[in-house]
């Protein structure tokens, strides 16, 4: 079974599988033309993720938000929707902000799921940072020639460890 076979079965048109995978559309298109040869093992992980994503789970990784990034009022969605009418609300936004706006907001449009992935990562990393004294915040470890703060590295096993 090849990718437009796949794609077909999920319903899913070259930009979803693009917007799913995090791969241009532009090569989802050579591959099926037959312009570029994906690896086989691209191609079978590919597979197996798309047959094995439920109708939600696709829906959620097809759904993206507009995030106004403020200075004094911190981050925020302002916009839920699919990829395209996010990038179209991100660009209107940004025409409409004055020079003197445009040194303290911002825009970004960015995956839904992943951007709350990412904000109850912070909030927990938040939350376990002040259990912690100064000393301990201060500690560090080398693992394979890096330096890192121990906190974050003893954090980042108990989190993705859940």
């Amino acid at each position: 079974m090849d990718l437009k076979d796949i794609r077909r079965i999920k319903k899913l048109s070259q930009q979803d599988v693009s917007d799913i995978l995090d791969i241009s559309k532009r090569t989802i298109e050579d591959w099926e033309t037959g312009k570029r040869k994906a690896p086989d093992y691209v191609l079978n992980l590919i597979s197996d993720k798309l047959l094995n994503m439920t109708k939600k789970e696709i829906e959620e990784e097809k759904t993206y938000c507009v995030i106004e990034h403020s200075k004094s009022t911190g981050s925020k969605i302002i916009f839920v929707g699919d990829r395209n009418d996010c990038l179209n609300l991100e660009d209107e936004k940004r025409k409409k902000l004055t020079q003197e706006q445009q040194l303290t907001i911002n825009y970004s449009t960015e995956r839904y799921k992943k951007y709350l992935q990412e904000l109850d990562y912070s909030r927990e990393l938040s939350k376990y940072s002040a259990e912690l004294s100064v000393e301990e915040k201060k500690k560090t470890i080398s693992k394979a020639g890096r330096t890192y703060l121990k906190y974050i590295w003893d954090f980042q096993k108990k989190y993705y460890n859940k």
